[in-house]
C-alpha cells in the first residue's frame, strides 16, 4: 500500500510539472504572437500648406512610403528646418528619440533624416525614417552603376550610364527613375538600386544600352 501511495505521488508530481511547462510555453507563445500582431504603423505623413505656409509650403506635400522609409518632396526654396507634419498612425504613441510627437502640433528640423518610432500598446515598436528633399543620400551616373557618395565627375562621355545636363527626373510606383538627359537629347531609365536600364530616343524605338549620344533630330522617335 505504501509503495502504491509513493507511485501515485510521483505520478502526480510528474503531471504537475508537465502542466506547468505547458502553461509557461503557452503563455510565451501568446506573448510572442501578441508582439508580432500588435499594430504599430504610420499610415500617412503630410506637410500641409495650412500649417507650414510660413516655411514656403504652397501646397500639401504627401509622403511616399517605401517599407519603413517615408520620402517627401517640398518646394525647392522651402525652409525645412521648422516644419509641422500631419500624420495618422496605428498604435499607442510615436516619438523621435524620447520626445513624444503630436500630429499637427510637433515641429521639427528636417534638414537631416528623422526617425519616428511608433509604439504599440504592448510596448513593441517600429521605426520610420522620414526624409525631406534636400538631404543628400547619393548620386547615380558618372559611367557606372550604383548609388555613390564619394567625389567623382558628374558627367562622362555619352555612355548609357551617364548624364549630360540632366534637368528633370521622375520616379514611378516601382521605384524606377526616369531622367531627361537634355545634353544627350534622350530619356534615361534607372532602377531604385542605381542600375542603368537604358535610354530611348535617337531616331529609333526600343530601350538601348549602347554608348553614344542620342540623335537631336526632329523625327517623332527623337528628343530635342
Amino acid at each position: 500500500m505504501k509503495r502504491l501511495t509513493e507511485q501515485t505521488s510521483l505520478l502526480f508530481i510528474i503531471i504537475l510539472m508537465v502542466s506547468s511547462f505547458l502553461a509557461i510555453s503557452c503563455q510565451t507563445e501568446i506573448a510572442e504572437n501578441k508582439d508580432a500582431d500588435s499594430p504599430k504603423s504610420i499610415n500617412s505623413f503630410i506637410i500641409t500648406s495650412a500649417l507650414n505656409s510660413g516655411q514656403g509650403i504652397t501646397s500639401d506635400c504627401a509622403g511616399v512610403f517605401n517599407g519603413n522609409s517615408i520620402s517627401i518632396s517640398v518646394p525647392f526654396n522651402a525652409n525645412v528646418s521648422n516644419l509641422t507634419p500631419t500624420f495618422t498612425l496605428t498604435g499607442q504613441s510615436v516619438k523621435i528619440g524620447t520626445i513624444p510627437q503630436l500630429s499637427g502640433v510637433s515641429s521639427n528640423d528636417f534638414t537631416t533624416i528623422l526617425t519616428y518610432t511608433v509604439y504599440a500598446s504592448d510596448g513593441s515598436s517600429r521605426d520610420y525614417d522620414v526624409n525631406i528633399n534636400g538631404n543628400a543620400l547619393g548620386w547615380i551616373g558618372g559611367g557606372s552603376n550604383g548609388w555613390k557618395t564619394g567625389a567623382a565627375p558628374f558627367r562622362q562621355p555619352n555612355d548609357y550610364q551617364s548624364f549630360n545636363q540632366a534637368w528633370y527626373a521622375f520616379v514611378d510606383s516601382s521605384g524606377n527613375i526616369y531622367a531627361a538627359d537634355t545634353g544627350n537629347h534622350r530619356i534615361c531609365k534607372w532602377n531604385s538600386s542605381g542600375t542603368a536600364l537604358g535610354w530611348i530616343g535617337g531616331g529609333s524605338n526600343g530601350w538601348k544600352t549602347v554608348s553614344g549620344p542620342a540623335s537631336s533630330g526632329t523625327d517623332y522617335m527623337s528628343f530635342y
